[in-house]
């Protein structure tokens, strides 16, 4: 068997920046090298380390060959690649201290025509078992590949769209050819509207088995960055979704050549698949991440893929326990994650046939919204969809589906004899939107210092005791203000009114980790998405932002007083209310008394970043507002700051002192909002749909996509969908969307 990658060539022209440099602005370089790239290169390159035949089938210029060189040192033939007049193509790639990059590609002899290399019917010989494609090269090259590998059925065609094509260049693209597809999960939300003229829903393959064009496609593939991948291959007649979880990084350098490295070792796996089933595809999906961890932590992009030996004894290290685990549901009282049924999948003879709409047979496709955390003083607030999005649905119309069920889930009290506990903090496990039918198991901190596990897809209509799935023993001596899952579900960090921060294995209510250092209530946690779920930070009341390694008893960073110091007049350091990570591994935290952002580099326990006090640039404000919580919408670049003077503040993550671009809104306001406190808490899903939790009772949801500021209200958007009285006593309720 041989894969041909037909695809791109270039040299990387690498600039390292203070930061990605703005309109107008002009910046000194500290650092510049060239490396060979590109992504075909780079996915060619992955192939050769992983050990299987591959051929390039490209161009270069003849002012720069040495990229063959290199990519014959990776067990890469390049006897077919083009020597063209035409330059080498570049990519001029800035990247910045914090690991992020900004490409720019010149396309050079990637697009210069060649009668010779246009003409698939001389390269998809007998021999070639896989085909790579991606957008570095003619698209009409690409559609004849796909259409004459179409026609052989000894060929499984790979498809990688980036850089992303244009509406119409989607709408009109063969898909039916299209046997495994490997996309982001950005890229994924933009195909998904593209062809269906709507929102993508919550699980990002799922969303992409929605799409009618891509139902006779065996392999959707959804890379998610520091969330890892989600796939749904048809395995004997029916759709599996499987979640991984990212592989465990030491460090990050730079993600220029993650997603390649990903693609070449999972197109290895496809090439040495004997059988098909739920545990061969964890095992090629648990492979390629490993490997695409390991690629963010060295320079460069082709020069950062790691060979087979070095991904196999990354594996035997310990990391194939940590990401097989697949994201999935923990098994709390047996329970797994079910295979989710789907439309046949049609033979490549009759691809083109029409297949039926499965949401009419079947019933939509549903997916929670998985709000985490909300808060209202000693009220929880969480709001989940019992039933799951209806794709079809606009947004105005899913966000107005929304309403309060009459009947609450009640925590009994362990203390009081037929009284209840008072919720104070919640969290949803990661994976409990992992697939239709799996429970949605929702952790619940009270007031006297218990977990609970509740099963909101069992409706509080008619309240059973299997709705409560698990409550614990008291985990501490007081209070849970603050409760945050691990990323693998088998962790739930604590924070309790006696000052400490604990980590627990819930199941079997066993300590994991404690710790004592803060001297005020834990009020926000966070897991760093790049630890392999071993460092956590927390924020208090006192001021303080630790960063612990569970694995150590000393703390790995501390920051005693992280948004000002103790005044005569105050008395104590401003609280930290709000922690949260950004991709590039930077830490984000608000406060109590103002509402300026501050990003800390937390290797060097350092601010490299603080936004103005966004609150005092509202005129109708004569004082500083604090922030109650943070949230980051990763794939947008944006984060949200919910303020006591009502609004939820917009920031630019790659920037946080940076202003947005003109009719951007740059804050969220609803009437409902108004008399928020430092209790009300924000959740995120899906990196669109916003709620915050309200002191009113209320809880206001706003889709970001859509959300913008008239000219004459100063860049303050309103227009939120309010879900009123959601809470009016001590219970935990939900609120659900239905069907229309």
């Amino acid at each position: 068997m041989r894969c041909l990658v037909r695809s791109s060539v270039n040299i990387d022209e690498t600039f390292q920046v203070p930061h990605i440099v703005r309109p107008g602005e002009t910046i000194s370089s500290s650092h510049m090298w060239s490396r060979p790239g590109g992504k075909g290169a780079n996915v060619a390159a992955a192939l050769g380390l992983a050990g299987v035949d591959v051929a390039m089938l490209g161009a270069v210029g003849r002012d720069a060959t040495w990229p063959l060189d290199e990519l014959t040192k990776r067990h890469v033939d390049v006897s077919s690649v083009h020597v063209s007049d035409v330059p080498t193509g570049r990519a001029f790639i800035q990247i910045a201290a914090d690991g992020e990059n900004s490409i720019v590609l010149l396309k050079g002899a990637n697009f210069a025509p060649n009668d010779r290399l246009d003409d698939p019917t001389a390269w998809l010989s007998a021999d070639v078992s896989h085909l790579v494609l991606q957008n570095e090269i003619p698209l009409a090259t690409t559609e004849a590949f796909v259409r004459c590998a179409r026609t052989r059925p000894h060929v499984t065609t790979v498809f990688n769209p980036s850089p992303m094509l244009t509406t119409p260049e989607l709408q009109a693209f063969p898909w039916d050819g299209i046997d495994v597809l490997i996309v982001n999960e950005g890229e994924a939300a933009d195909m998904h509207e593209a062809l269906t003229g709507h929102a993508a829903g919550a699980h990002p393959a799922q969303a992409l088995a929605q799409v009618p064009a891509f139902a006779s496609i065996a392999w959707l593939i959804v890379t998610r960055g520091s969330h890892g991948s989600s796939a749904g291959v048809q395995i004997d007649g029916e759709r599996v979704w499987v979640d991984i979880p990212a592989g465990s990084t030491t460090h990050v350098v730079n993600t220029t050549g993650a997603g390649d490295t990903f693609t070449g070792y999972l197109v290895s796996g496809l090439m040495r698949l004997t059988t098909l089933s739920r545990e061969s595809v964890k095992d090629v999906l648990t492979r390629a991440s490993v490997a695409a961890a390991m690629a963010v932590e060295a320079e460069g992009a082709m020069e950062s893929i790691p060979p087979a030996e070095a991904v196999d004894s990354r594996l035997g290290s310990g990391d194939r326990k940590l990401i097989a685990r697949l994201g999935a549901l923990r098994a709390w009282d047996g329970i797994a994650a079910p295979r989710i049924g789907l439309l046949s999948s049609a033979r490549r003879a009759t691809r083109c046939a029409a297949l039926p709409n499965e949401t009419e047979s079947g019933g939509a496709a549903r997916a929670p919204l998985a709000l985490r955390r909300a808060a209202v003083g000693r009220q929880a607030l969480h709001a989940s969809a019992r039933h799951r999005w209806p794709y079809e649905l606009a947004s105005h119309a899913y966000l107005t589906s929304f309403h309060t069920d009459d009947a609450p889930y009640q925590l009994d009290s362990g203390c009081i004899p037929h009284g209840y506990a008072a919720p104070l903090s919640a969290s949803y496990m990661h994976r409990a939107c992992a697939a239709p039918g799996v429970p949605q198991l929702l952790a619940v901190g009270d007031d006297e210092g218990r977990v609970h596990l509740l099963d909101t897809l069992v409706s509080p209509d008619s309240w059973e005791p299997r709705a409560l799935r698990h409550s614990t023993q008291p985990l501490v001596d007081g209070s849970l203000f603050a409760m945050e899952w691990r990323a693998d579900d088998a962790a739930l960090a604590l924070g309790g009114s006696d000052y400490s921060v604990s980590v627990w294995d819930v199941e079997r209510e066993r300590c994991l980790a404690t710790y004592d250092a803060h001297r005020g209530s834990p009020r926000a946690l966070a897991w760093d998405p790049a630890s392999g779920g071993h460092v956590l930070c927390s924020g208090a009341r006192d001021g303080a932002v630790y960063v612990w390694d569970v694995r150590q008893s000393a703390p790995a960073m501390h920051l005693p007083s992280a948004h000002g110091r103790r005044t005569r007049r105050r008395g104590v350091a401003p609280a930290v209310t709000s922690v949260a990570y950004l991709p590039s591994g930077l830490l984000c935290t608000a406060g109590s008394s103002t509402a300026a952002v501050r990003v800390w580099e937390p290797r060097m326990a350092r601010a490299v970043q603080s936004s103005a006090d966004v609150s005092r640039e509202m005129p109708w404000n004569s004082r500083s507002h604090g922030v109650s919580s943070l949230a980051v919408a990763a794939s947008r670049g944006r984060m949200y700051a919910a303020c006591t003077d009502g609004c939820i503040y917009v920031l630019d993550t790659s920037d946080v002192a940076r202003a947005l671009p003109p009719g951007e809104a740059r804050a969220l306001w609803s009437d409902a909002q108004r008399l928020n406190t430092l209790y009300a808490r924000l959740a995120l899903h899906e990196d669109r749909f916003l709620a915050l939790g309200c002191h009113s009772g209320d809880v206001v949801l706003w889709d970001t996509h859509v959300a913008h500021a008239p000219a004459d209200r100063g860049g303050v958007a309103g227009g939120g969908h309010v879900v009123p009285r959601a809470h009016e006593a001590q219970y935990v309720s939900t609120a659900h969307t239905v069907r229309k």
